[in-house]
């Protein structure tokens, strides 16, 4: 693979200076940069320079570019605009500082308290998603950033539902596939509950400690209606099932499920106990407060 070997101030393009490379894929090239314009840092997704002129390359930037453009939530990554003519093909993408939750999960584990909030988290953005018609199709805890909220990243092979025919080959990343993202004869079935139905190949780190119930100080709100309601949803909806979630966990589904719709009772809207339970989400176990884990 090709790299552009950028170096701190090194410009970019007009107006954007790489500060320090971030990583990368076989395509691309992810670096933090000094936006002039914006004043502010970004990340700036550029194709490798073997990539350049490779159609397939410049198809799925123009996708995912397209995408951002389109879909706006407070928990999916912000584009910031993209030039995808020139000698450096790019998008613009908001900077989210924080670990990801790979990171979080192998360096400290996860607690139970933990995973539920960040499993609403994520059904709020899948369901945004799929409300949209597009399937993320590589949701997997490196694609999750751990910022002042739990952020989704990665669009470069999410699909709208209407080109799903067009797949010829598995995408996404195998240990956190859904089974008919992996069988081209089963193409046709790839919807939203691929999103939720990945499971890694391997077991994660079991949490800390069993389950708890919800934090006691916190209020119940809602009628038995809206209760009942949001009980069914996290039941009978397939992003109830997070399999990736529930293999960091080491719990069951069911076990998952029946702790989400206690959750969602005890901690809608948001109040005292959820703030801090947000904020332990997003500090991981152990970790000061005043400092966050390095990358």
């Amino acid at each position: 693979m090709e790299s552009w070997s950028f170096s701190e101030r090194d410009e970019i393009v007009p107006g954007l200076r790489a500060v320090r490379l971030l990583g990368g894929g076989l395509r691309y090239e992810a670096y933090l940069a000094w936006n002039d314009h914006l004043r502010a840092l970004v990340v700036v997704k550029v194709l490798r320079p073997d990539q350049v002129g490779d159609a397939s390359a410049l198809r799925g930037l123009r996708n995912e570019s397209a995408l951002l453009q389109r879909l706006a939530h407070p928990l999916l990554v912000r584009s910031f605009g993209s030039a995808l003519e020139g000698e450096r093909p790019h998008l613009v993408l908001e900077f989210i500082e924080g670990p990801r939750l790979s990171t979080l999960s192998r360096r400290f584990g996860l607690n139970v308290e933990q995973v539920l909030p960040l499993a609403l988290n994520l059904a709020s953005a899948l369901h945004y998603l799929a409300e949209e018609g597009v399937v993320h199709l590589d949701v997997k805890p490196r694609n999750v950033v751990m910022g002042g909220s739990p952020r989704l990243i990665d669009l470069s092979v999410a699909l709208p539902l209407d080109q799903i025919g067009e797949l010829r080959r598995p995408v996404g990343t195998d240990a956190y596939m859904a089974p008919e993202q992996c069988d081209p004869e089963r193409f046709s079935e790839i919807g939203p509950p691929a999103d939720a139905g990945s499971r890694r190949s391997a077991p994660g780190r079991p949490v800390r400690g069993p389950l708890h119930r919800p934090p006691p100080n916190v209020e119940a709100r809602g009628g038995p209606a809206e209760r009942s309601s949001s009980m069914a949803v996290l039941r009978d909806h397939p992003y109830g099932q997070f399999n990736f979630l529930v293999d960091l966990a080491g719990v069951t589904p069911a076990t998952l499920r029946s702790e989400l719709a206690s959750t969602v009772f005890h901690v809608r809207p948001p109040s005292a106990g959820s703030v801090v339970a947000d904020r332990t989400l997003r500090r991981g176990p152990d970790v000061p407060l005043n400092r966050s884990p390095r990358l």
